[in-house]
């Protein structure tokens, strides 16, 4: 579990799309309306509960830029799954998803195709479609390949 401060004009919908989460998810581990959230309010964020990700406790002195370093990782990318900017200050103690050796991720863009993800993910529309049953081919979803 995480907390996540709430930013301006923030909706409970923005936050849930930024965790990969569901509105109803986030509700479940919190004591409140979070329809009712407002700027500053710190909310609580339950992690993503995959075999393909690794939670690592970040420690003092850490970085998002160190802690990809020598893995098949960008850090726009694991800024974005941990709800984060690149630019966010990671602290001590915080915890936060990284895919495991074994997985790759994509984030899908406005406009995507499976023909485009095919290209960018370079590898088949059925192996996409084996690693990811649930393609809505939406803004900002995520995307899995297993090797």
């Amino acid at each position: 579990m995480d907390t996540y401060i709430v930013k301006r004009n923030e909706t409970i919908e923005e936050i849930a799309k930024k965790f990969n989460l569901n509105v109803e998810e986030i509700q479940s581990v919190n004591d409140i309306n979070v329809y009712d959230i407002k700027e500053g309010d710190v909310i609580k964020i339950p992690f993503i509960l995959s075999d393909d990700f690794i939670y690592y406790e970040v420690e003092n002195g850490d970085t998002l830029e160190n802690i990809v370093k020598g893995k098949n990782l960008d850090v726009k990318t694991i800024a974005h799954l941990n709800g984060l900017d690149v630019k966010d200050y990671i602290y001590p103690k915080q915890v936060i998803i990284i895919p495991k050796d074994n997985v790759r991720v994509y984030i899908t863009e406005e406009g995507d195709t499976i023909k485009d993800l095919e290209k960018k993910l370079g590898f088949s529309i059925d192996k996409i479609l084996e690693d990811n049953p649930d393609i809505y081919l939406v803004d900002n979803q995520l995307l899995i390949e297993r090797t």
